[in-house]
């Protein structure tokens, strides 16, 4: 049997069919806790749909993505909430346009954070490059030419156009407050 991923994708294929299984990413191998059966693997489409949760458990981790923080418009900073933008390179798998609960890690840890996946609609025009965006909460600090690395754990919205930066605001504040409240129950468990 020959198996070839499409260009730009990750092939997984379980070693053995152990619940203890281990999963070939190219050249590396991950024990997985509870591999699932090899007819539920994650797709591309269902991370692309935000089943950050189905993901998770394939994976045994949340999904990553890592990148150097780049300079962009500084619209973040102007609403108050400064992220740290990261392009998405091309054959890497993001999640679907949305917002997110995540978590950044730094090299003093990781801190959570509100994630755009996206376009940004309400300030940018169409045919920008997708950007993974992420307002690290409670964090000051240049991160400019620093590697980080996304941890996504729970969808939140998807990407929509508001009709003011205002709006955009409200609605970055209430993803700020259910992020930190997804966080806060997550670790109570």
């Amino acid at each position: 049997l020959s198996l070839r991923p499409a260009a730009g994708r990750t092939l997984l294929i379980p070693t053995s069919h152990s619940p203890h299984a281990q999963y070939q990413i190219g050249p590396l191998a991950l024990p997985v806790q509870a591999a699932p059966r090899p007819h539920h693997l994650i797709g591309p489409g269902q991370l692309e749909a935000g089943e950050l949760e189905q993901a998770a458990r394939f994976l045994g981790h949340p999904h990553m993505l890592s990148g150097t923080v780049v300079h962009g418009n500084e619209i973040g900073r102007t609403l108050g909430s400064p992220t740290a933008n990261l392009p998405v390179p091309q054959g890497v798998i993001a999640p679907g346009f949305g917002v997110y609960a995540t978590r950044v890690v730094l090299p003093d840890g990781a801190r959570p954070a509100v994630t755009n996946v996206g376009v940004r609609p309400t300030v940018s025009s169409a045919g920008r490059a997708v950007i993974v965006e992420p307002w690290i909460l409670d964090y000051r600090g240049d991160l400019y030419g620093r590697d980080i690395r996304v941890e996504f754990h729970a969808r939140l919205r998807p990407e929509r156009k508001f009709p003011s930066l205002q709006a955009l605001r409200d609605a970055i504040r209430e993803n700020a407050a259910q992020t930190r409240a997804y966080f806060a129950a997550k670790e109570g468990l």
